[in-house]
């Protein structure tokens, strides 16, 4: 301690600054007693007085204090009698943890005259800690398709006792699907694990619960139990099955399109994708069953989608497939037999076999005219006919057997006639006879009266079937001669108007037609113009349009215009629903009754590139260690594209510069697998993106994010800032004072990064190295444990060694070096005259040196001080120098360097640090 004074008051009495040295005398000894945890209040641990060889009458007297270091009250002295005893509950786990060695240190100190001593308590182990699992239940996810003699890795439990009592040993209740594999003691990396002994089906049991007792090998023993709640992760091991393997259904015939045949069903009793069940003809299905019929792919319901005809096909058999999304996929199939049911949809065919034509107008009545046969196509009573004949014709049928009729002459027959209005002549006799001659044609002839026939008229007959769309209209000259001569003629033109009857069918141009389209096209485009044409006239030859039929089920996707024939788009059209639509178009006249014509329209649908792939991340293993071997796999990835074509080519690609790549298994399907090492240490986590492009133009692309979590394994050490350090600690310091901390640092994480400290003991002479001081695990404080003699221990080195609390531990040391210094006692006395005369030189300049030691016994470099001495009246007359005889080398040197450099101001004094050495 350094007083000081100044002013400059003249001429004062002398100032004495006397500082005086505190000695005490110190008490040297060790006594060492044991106590068990947990042990009950007042129990006797041991007597301490009359081991430490102290009078029981002098104990209150010299102030007996037993100093517990900040344990608390842990431990009390009876000074009536002199005994240590227990005072509060002592927990050895919590005192030391897992330290092998567990004391309680405790100095006794004594005054008049000061004496300490040195007690070490050591705290014994009892079982009084059950193994502990990390939590009461733990879920485990296991595939069913998981192979026999697979381990699944467990943590083990933590006991907090020590020895005997942290020993464990395990057992898993009974279990015929599982056995547990214990390492030995001398396995002790080697994980604890389940075992599978028997395969699993998820089907048959999706979960089981397990119970793992951990018991240690205390007296009394003590244990814990984790729940293992395993859950089988399901796999594809079960075909889809229908309900029955052979449907019968029966459908009428001309039944619309869009009716419901059947609603399949079929079960997968796998879950997930694996029963997600896709339903579809067999490949072998005919043309003709696909074309009339359509499946669901998700609902199973087979409906009907082109025509069905009785007298075309009486049954059909279909054979369906169910398919689930399973890797590899499973099939189940079913066979669906339709019985179609007639109905009275077609009219007798009358086909005229023989045919005696033109009958003679003196044919016998009875006389055969046509052998004439009649078919129906339908059967039952839909197909008995009955045939009649137009009444008030000069016919009649007469049956010869079933469906078989001949047209019989009933009465003459007569050509029709048109009569005529004949030609007058004013002459009589042989010049007013007339004849008549028509001009020639194969549709008429004329029929003149006889002589004696003048009441009949003449009458034009027809003798041909008129066909109005061949010859709409004849121009005849009808010529009249009289029977004079020379003949004399007149003439007459007949202009025959042949009137129309609905006898022709409108006509389109092509039977059928066919027209590509890109599928999204926008609603209003133009598919196709239909024209068709009728040769009749009139309202017979006016035609309007009408959709018949749209196959598959599109009518809500096209419009036609009844009046123009436009076909145009009405709905979206995706090609990945359909490729093909088959439009029936009819054209009718507005005859009566009317008559109609038919077209196909195929519509075949392009392609775009409408649909982005798709990225299924279907398994990912995470975390992934950070020592996990390159080429290791740790994600599935699936993509697909519902396009076609180039627009369905899908690449897949990850962010660049990591260490994973994507590599192809097969088809749309890849293996994210790890490319490089790992350090978690460097990256904890990547956040990886999956891109899917497709072969589109311009091309569509998909991502997906992956988040793969590094897990950290024990792969750093512990690391200290310097491999040495520098401390002075003055001597005869108080019994377990703090002298430093050391601190390491662990890249690692969790308890992989826990640190905990402990002394490399070693011989110090004839004593062990923790007799002199100790080091906290957890804090890395250094404590002297006993007062240190400089003249028996001027240097003591010695290493710390850090290990974190991975497994196996990894670990580091850092060196010590404590110089013990000698308690440096100052002792100021300064004489100042009041009228020394300047010529004496005490007034000039001076270069004092000060080594100070800090008050707790360590030296301090931190800062230089500057303090002025002052004096009496006048200058003074001495140098003010205090120097310590135990500095260590190198260390005089410095401080004479520095005071050279420093102020050579009167009266100061300076204490300078050397740096690096450290403060403690």
């Amino acid at each position: 301690m350094l007083c000081t004074s100044q002013g400059n008051q003249g001429n004062r009495n002398l100032l004495l600054l006397f500082v005086t040295l505190a000695a005490w005398e110190t008490g040297s000894g060790q006594v060492r007693y044991s106590v068990m945890e947990e042990a009950k209040h007042g129990t006797f641990v041991g007597h301490i007085a009359q081991d430490l060889r102290l009078e029981l009458q002098e104990l209150v007297p010299r102030l007996f204090q037993l100093d517990s270091k900040g344990l608390g009250d842990l431990l009390e002295v009876n000074l009536q009698n002199g005994i240590l005893f227990v005072n509060s509950r002592i927990d050895r786990e919590e005192l030391c943890g897992r330290s092998a060695e567990c004391s309680i240190h405790l100095e006794v100190i004594l005054d008049r005259p000061l004496q300490v001593f040195h007690v070490e308590v050591e705290v014994k182990d009892i079982n009084d800690n059950p193994p502990v699992f990390q939590g009461t239940q733990k879920n485990l996810f296991i595939a069913e398709s998981r192979p026999l003699d697979s381990r699944i890795p467990l943590e083990g439990a933590a006991d907090a006792d020590i020895g005997e009592n942290s020993l464990l040993t395990y057992r898993l209740s009974s279990s015929e699907y599982f056995s547990l594999d214990v390492p030995t003691t001398d396995q002790q990396v080697k994980p604890l694990s389940l075992v599978l002994r028997k395969p699993l089906d998820r089907e048959e049991s999706p979960g089981l619960h397990l119970v793992l007792t951990a018991t240690d090998r205390g007296k009394p023993e003590l244990t814990g139990t984790v729940q293992l709640l395993i859950n089988v992760l399901d796999a594809n091991d079960n075909a889809p099955v229908f309900d029955r393997t052979l449907y019968a259904v029966q459908l009428a015939e001309n039944v619309p399109n869009g009716t419901l045949v059947i609603k399949l069903n079929a079960s997968d009793l796998d879950e997930g994708l694996n029963a997600d069940i896709i339903y579809s003809f067999s490949s072998d299905s005919s043309p003709d069953i696909k074309f009339k019929f359509y499946i669901n792919p998700v609902s199973g319901e087979i409906i009907v989608t082109g025509h069905i005809d009785f007298e075309e096909r009486k049954t059909y058999k279909i054979r369906v497939e169910a398919t689930d999304k399973g890797y590899p996929s499973l099939t189940g199939h079913c066979t669906v037999l339709v019985e179609v049911l007639d109905a009275n949809d077609n009219a007798p065919k009358l086909t005229i076999k023989t045919l005696w034509l033109p009958v003679k107008e003196d044919a016998q009545l009875g006389t055969i005219i046509a052998l004439i046969s009649v078919i129906d196509g339908d059967e039952g009573e839909n197909g008995q006919v009955t045939c009649s004949l137009t009444p008030h014709v000069p016919f009649k049928l007469v049956s010869t057997f079933k469906n078989y009729y001949s047209l019989v002459l009933d009465t003459r027959a007569l050509e029709s006639h048109f009569s005529l209005e004949g030609a007058s002549d004013a002459d009589i006799g042989e010049n007013a006879l007339l004849t008549y001659r028509l001009t020639p044609n194969e549709y008429f002839s004329l029929e003149v009266p006889s002589n004696d026939e003048q009441v009949k008229p003449l009458e034009l007959v027809l003798k041909k079937r008129l066909d109005r769309e061949k010859t709409p209209e004849f121009n005849l000259l009808l010529t009249a001669a009289d029977g004079g001569k020379p003949e004399l003629t007149g003439t007459v033109q007949l202009f025959i108007r042949i009137l129309d009857i609905n006898d022709n069918d409108p006509e389109f141009e092509q039977s059928e037609y066919k027209v590509r389209l890109m599928e999204n096209a926008a609603k209003e485009t133009l598919v196709i113009q239909l024209n068709a044409t009728d040769q009749d006239e009139g309202v017979n030859g006016e035609v309007t349009y009408s959709l018949m039929s749209i196959k598959p089920n599109g009518k809500p996707l096209f419009t036609l215009d009844e009046n123009n024939g436009e076909v145009k788009v009405n709905g979206t059209l995706d090609y990945e629903e359909n490729k093909f639509y088959e439009i029936e178009v009819q054209a009718t006249d507005k005859g009566n009754p009317p008559m109609a014509g038919h077209c196909t329209v195929w519509v075949e649908i392009l392609d775009a590139n409408d649909n982005a792939p798709e990225i299924t991340v279907t398994s990912l293993s995470l975390p992934v260690r950070e020592d996990t071997q390159p080429s290791t796999v740790i994600s599935l990835i699936s993509v697909s594209d519902r396009d076609s074509g180039a627009n369905g080519q899908i690449i897949c690609f990850l962010t660049p510069n990591v260490p994973f790549k994507i590599v192809s298994t097969f088809k749309n399907y890849y293996s994210l697998v790890l490319d490089g090492t790992l350090d978690r240490e460097s990256v904890s986590v990547y956040k990886l993106v999956v891109t899917a492009r497709d072969g589109g133009s311009p091309s569509l692309s998909a991502t997906a994010s992956v988040s793969v979590e590094v897990a950290d394994v024990n792969d750093n050490a512990p690391a200290f800032a310097q491999p040495e350090y520098t401390v002075f600690v003055k001597e005869n310091n108080s019994p377990g004072c703090h002298i430093f901390t050391v601190s390491a640092w662990d890249a690692d994480a969790q308890e992989n990064a826990l640190v905990s400290y402990s002394l490399v003991e070693r011989r110090v002479g004839e004593r062990a190295l923790s007799s002199y001081v100790s080091v906290h695990a957890e804090s890395g404080k250094v404590y002297a444990l006993q007062p240190l003699d400089h003249e028996e221990l001027e240097l003591l080195q010695f290493q710390v060694s850090a290990h974190d609390a991975g497994v196996p531990p990894l670990g580091s040391n850092v060196t010590l070096q404590v110089f013990v210094l000698l308690v440096l006692t100052l002792l100021l006395y300064t004489a100042l005259r009041c009228s020394a005369p300047p010529s004496e030189g005490a007034c000039g300049p001076v270069k004092p040196r000060l080594v100070c030691s800090s008050a707790v016994g360590s030296w301090s470099y931190s800062q230089e001080r500057r303090q002025r001495v002052c004096s009496g009246e006048g200058p003074p007359k001495t140098d003010l120098m205090a120097f310590s005889p135990s500095l260590p080398p190198g260390l005089d040197r410095e401080v004479e360097e520095r005071q050279e450099a420093g102020s050579n101001h009167s009266g100061l004094v300076s204490s300078i640090d050397p740096s690096p050495l450290l403060e403690v």
